[in-house]
């Protein structure tokens, strides 16, 4: 099955393996989620938040968090990550969907 985020001209097609993320007059990139190396979170005026995934080849994901499905891609990637990284996701200290960390965190804006 593949599950959408879209948001304007970009969105994120992801899988039980993968992810592809497509910009309009970009190149689609696909990604393992074993890829994301890090997060992180930006506040934007509103209240709503950014959450920038930093990937292995040093590119980044941006998932606004009001985009349609974002949290649940997130949720999604989450255990996915864990999965290919043969982590338990109940020892992730960081993991926390309130405060949108889902990620271990670069540095937080």
């Amino acid at each position: 099955a593949v599950l959408i985020v879209h948001y304007l001209s970009s969105g994120i097609y992801y899988d039980d393996k993968t992810l592809l993320v497509s910009a309009f007059g970009r190149k689609d990139r696909v990604y393992r989620y074993g890829d994301i190396q890090e997060q992180r979170r930006f506040v934007v005026q509103g209240g709503s938040v950014i959450v920038e995934l930093h990937m292995a080849d040093g590119a980044s994901v941006t998932v606004q968090t009001n985009m349609d499905g974002a949290l649940p891609f997130l949720d999604y990637a989450f255990a996915r990550w864990c999965e290919q990284k043969g982590m338990a996701p109940e020892d992730r200290a960081f993991h926390d969907p309130a405060e949108h960390c889902w990620f271990p965190e670069g540095e937080v804006r």
